[in-house]
C-alpha cells in the first residue's frame, strides 16, 4: 500500500491539509485549480446577497452535478457494453 502524505491545497485564501498518495497528489492540485477558478467566476457575478459560504455552495453544486453526469453516462456505456458482450458470447456459442 502506498504511503500517504500531507499537502497543502489551497482554496480562495485558505489552506486546506489533506493527506495523499504520491499519485493522488497531481489530482488534488488539479482539483485546487479548478475549484479556485469556479469560485473565482461565481464571484465575479457579484450576486445579490451571496456570500462567500453561498459561493461555495453554489461551486458544490455544480461540481457535484458534473460528478453525477459524469457517473451515470459511464454507467450507461457500463450498461450498453455489457450488452454487446452477452450478445457476443451467445453468437459464439450458437457457432460452438
Amino acid at each position: 500500500m502506498e504511503e500517504k502524505y500531507k499537502i497543502d491545497v489551497r482554496i480562495m485564501q485558505k489552506t486546506y491539509p489533506m493527506m495523499v498518495t504520491h499519485q493522488q497528489e497531481e489530482l488534488y492540485m488539479r482539483a485546487q485549480n479548478e475549484v479556485n477558478k469556479l469560485m473565482k467566476n461565481l464571484m465575479s457575478k457579484h450576486l445579490d446577497g451571496y456570500s462567500t459560504y453561498d459561493y461555495f455552495a453554489t461551486a458544490i453544486i455544480l461540481l457535484a452535478a458534473e460528478n453525477i453526469k459524469l457517473r451515470t453516462s459511464g454507467e450507461l456505456e457500463n450498461d450498453e457494453i455489457k450488452k454487446i458482450q452477452d450478445l457476443s458470447s451467445k453468437i459464439e456459442k450458437s457457432f460452438l
